[in-house]
């Protein structure tokens, strides 16, 4: 069931934004746009016809998974259905789209002004998708903001994406001079559309996905990632299309434009396989790889000055790169020159990455609260301050028997270790370099929520005695008194 249901979501994107680019393409590029409404008629009738069937069978399939039905059993779904219909936010979205898909109908036979009219309600049609999504779901300010800022998104890929299946149908329809001209005017249509991406697309994803964790280490990030690798391809194919192929007078020029409204489709399935993940900001994200970024290392002097020399020449290359992506003439010099300066530049930026664990990006749920803190303080006193000490110097009574002195847990670089990494070692220990480990994991004797207590204590403990805290200081201190020599 959920395969079918973003089947038929994704599908129902498609044809929304085939209407709309339809619709907006003959008003916005062509020079004649009786002519081109003319021949994109039958297109926009078959995309608003696929619309409103692939939006009957989103709104049945989606009853079915409500009751949770199999997708046969249309006697369960028919007793479920005028209540999704009337009683769910889903059912009211869902069929005010259907009105205005209705409204825009008539319309395509009319003149201009009309075709105008159906442009619009296909623009509020497709934008409604945000009222069901992720940003519908969030509430306050946020929601207010993500609605808006997807609605945005929706419009612009609708009249960018959505156009490029009726710009190839102009290429054959109308005569060489008019199809190219239009091609070319469609970046009045194109640029504006991805500067709007780009800019909602930052927007929606500095709340939903997460963070560089969330993005690499949950589903929502890593179908974001495919997402964004497919709107470069866009980008690339429409940028050798406007100053390749149509300064070409169109050689090959339909096929490349058939190719990026494939992609096209493709970035709508993934936009709707978005809307079924989870937000990566609401998942611990589990990190994929060994080593994770870091500017913990510009803190350092004697790194700092050779990072920031290594960023420059990093810089300088991809800009030699990019001018000779650009400049024909010296193209082979200039790639070569800034290849050798990336290559060289590199490994002074390897400061930046320091080592990693899935959890690295976890962050504690407990909210840092006073009870966490204190309980933490208790579970710390049986099982860590043997080892670490009561005040955690690494100076407990068991310290001096241990090959490798305890980890002095009130020291500067701790503040350092994200909650996760902190998480991991607790629960699996840290290896030691001769080989087994120094530190032993708790996971089969503390609960995860004794972990989380005793890392809220040690940052706590931490900033205690670094002053850092005054308020959890006073906390502290009338809480643990009696452990101070």
């Amino acid at each position: 069931m959920p395969d079918l249901l973003l089947f038929l979501r994704g599908l129902h994107l498609v044809c929304l934004a085939s209407l709309l680019g339809a619709l907006v393409l003959p008003l916005a590029v062509a020079s004649g746009a009786g002519t081109a409404c003319a021949a994109v008629r039958p297109l926009a009738r078959a995309s608003l016809g696929g619309a409103v069937i692939t939006l009957l069978l989103w709104l049945l399939a989606q009853t079915a998974a409500f009751v949770d039905a199999d997708p046969g059993d249309w006697g369960k779904i028919a007793v479920a259905l005028p209540a999704v219909v009337t009683q769910t936010r889903f059912g009211h979205i869902l069929m005010l789209r259907l009105a205005l898909l209705l409204t825009a109908q008539p319309m395509l036979g009319r003149g201009r002004a009309a075709w105008t009219f159906a442009a619009v309600a296909a623009a509020a049609a497709f934008a409604l998708q945000a009222e069901i999504g992720h940003a519908g779901a969030a509430g306050g300010s946020i929601g207010t903001e993500l609605q808006a800022s997807e609605a945005l998104h929706l419009i612009a890929a609708g009249a960018w994406l959505g156009g490029l299946l009726p710009l190839v149908r102009l290429q054959f329809v109308l005569p060489q001079a008019d199809a190219i001209a239009a091609a070319r005017r469609f970046a009045w249509i194109g640029v504006p559309a991805v500067l709007v991406l780009i800019a909602t697309a930052l927007v929606q994803g500095e709340v939903l996905i997460g963070g560089v964790g969330g993005l690499f280490g949950s589903a929502y990030g890593r179908t974001a990632l495919v997402k964004i690798g497919l709107f470069a391809a866009l980008i690339a194919i429409a940028l050798l299309n406007r100053f390749v192929l149509v300064v070409r007078a169109g050689a090959g020029l339909s096929v490349s434009i058939g190719a990026e409204a494939l992609l096209g489709a493709a970035v709508l399935f993934a936009a709707a396989a978005l809307a079924g993940d989870e937000p990566g900001a609401h998942v611990e994200p589990l990190w994929p790889f060994p080593l994770r970024p870091s500017l913990a290392a510009l803190a350092e002097p004697e790194l700092r000055g050779e990072i920031l020399i290594g960023a420059a020449f990093c810089a300088l290359g991809a800009l030699a790169v990019a001018a000779g992506l650009a400049w024909r003439r010296g193209r082979w010099p200039l790639l070569g020159v800034g290849t050798v300066t990336l290559w060289l530049a590199a490994p002074h930026l390897e400061p930046l990455l320091v080592e990693a664990y899935p959890t690295s990006y976890f962050v504690s749920p407990t909210g840092f609260s006073a009870a966490s803190i204190l309980r933490g303080q208790q579970i710390y006193g049986a099982h860590c301050a043997p080892c670490h000490g009561v005040d955690g110097r690494g100076d407990g009574p068991r310290a001096a028997s241990l090959p490798v002195p305890p980890t002095d847990l009130t020291a500067k670089h701790l503040r350092e270790q994200s909650d996760g990494e902190l998480f991991w070692w607790l629960t699996h220990g840290i290896d030691s370099p001769e080989g087994g480990l120094s530190m032993p994991g708790f996971a089969d004797s503390l609960s995860e929520d004794d972990r989380w207590a005793v890392i809220d204590f040690i940052r706590a403990n931490n900033a205690r005695l670094a002053g850092i805290t005054p308020p959890l200081q006073a906390t502290l201190s009338g809480a643990n008194g009696h452990h101070h020599r």
